[in-house]
């Protein structure tokens, strides 16, 4: 799969706009670190062959605490990866168990010392909330725990239940019951409480980091820039067109081996999309969406045209309006899939 994905990386050298530099690159999904460093110096050494990489990227691999030990982090290192995302999740051995992982709490804040001991020290961990049986307490000491161990970022995500999966299956059958939303609400309020009082900055609604540490990755996302991914299911966007590679492993190296690109489906976005893409993005965000950036693209004010929604949002605190931006406010995080889509045409 190594050879394909630099078979691919060469076939998309003219993806960009000439002039193009490259600032983030990102080794995710699946499993990246088990990855050797010659692997993950041929993969590099082919990307930064094919583009124009900046001068200090950001170079990320996710990785779970179990993968983690000094050798590895050597060979990451020497590879030139420079920032990691350790897949964290909880410091309870029992939620951890829930969840179907192998790494224990103490495994988790083993790991990340570890990766900070070694010069590693760009590292972002999540935390799940509203798994079910996590009492406020449990939630209290795990927040401790993450704070205790000093890592410059966190990402703070509610526990979600994807379809067709097998715990969709078991809370459909109540054999599994979910937290109520108040639980998981207070549960993000304190955390955003803790995480703030300790100098992070809450740039997104569910990251923080310390000043000068955001995410240069997903912060290119959220601002919806170009990126492009490589490898099976991986997607791709550029000027308001996402395309997607095939799923199937078999069916993209058939693909890449019949010298085509392994696209699954592309799509053009119309401006209707784009608006609410903008909306959804852009609302995620800490310094929120711009009236004067609707107005100059799609030819309406958001202030006017839903004036009375916004005007409720404010009465209830949910939102905030500053030079024409709009913002969400905390209380409004907690809702925000909800309020996104009363802004929708």
């Amino acid at each position: 799969m190594v050879i394909a994905i630099m078979q691919e990386l060469q076939m998309r050298k003219g993806f960009f706009p000439e002039h193009t530099t490259i600032e983030t690159i990102y080794f995710g999904g699946g499993t990246p670190s088990v990855l050797s460093e010659k692997e993950l110096r041929s993969i590099l050494k082919t990307v930064y062959s094919q583009f124009s990489i900046a001068e200090n990227p950001e170079i990320t691999l996710e990785a779970n605490p179990e993968d983690i030990n000094g050798a590895k982090l050597a060979q990451w290192k020497k590879a030139g990866i420079n920032r990691l995302s350790i897949g964290v999740q909880s410091f309870y051995d029992e939620h951890l168990h829930w969840m179907n992982r192998l790494h224990t709490g103490e495994g988790a804040i083993t790991a990340v010392m570890r990766a900070q001991d070694s010069g590693l020290e760009n590292i972002t961990i999540d935390l799940i909330m509203g798994i079910p049986h996590m009492t406020q307490h449990d939630w209290e000491n795990n927040l401790d725990d993450a704070l205790s161990i000093g890592v410059p970022h966190m990402s703070v995500y509610a526990l979600t239940v994807e379809p067709k999966t097998a715990l969709a299956h078991q809370v459909k059958h109540q054999k599994i019951g979910l937290p109520e939303e108040e639980a998981v609400a207070q549960q993000f309020l304190r955390a955003h409480e803790r995480l703030t009082a300790e100098g992070y900055e809450h740039y997104e609604i569910s990251s923080y980091s310390l000043p000068g540490k955001h995410s240069r990755h997903n912060s290119a996302y959220w601002n919806r820039k170009a990126y492009l991914g490589i490898g099976p299911s991986a997607h791709s966007y550029l000027q308001n067109t996402r395309s997607w590679n095939k799923a199937n492993n078999t069916f993209y190296l058939k693909q890449l081996n019949n010298g085509s690109l392994p696209i699954a489906e592309t799509e053009v976005l119309a401006a209707e999309d784009v608006y609410h893409e903008y909306i959804m993005t852009g609302l995620r965000k800490a310094e929120g969406i711009s009236d004067v950036w609707i107005q100059e693209q799609m030819g309406f004010s958001l202030r006017e045209t839903f004036s009375a929604e916004l005007i409720s949002w404010e009465e209830k605190e949910l939102c905030t309006w500053e030079k024409e931006q709009l913002r969400l406010t905390p209380a409004g995080w907690m809702i925000a899939d909800h309020l996104i889509a009363a802004l929708f045409l």
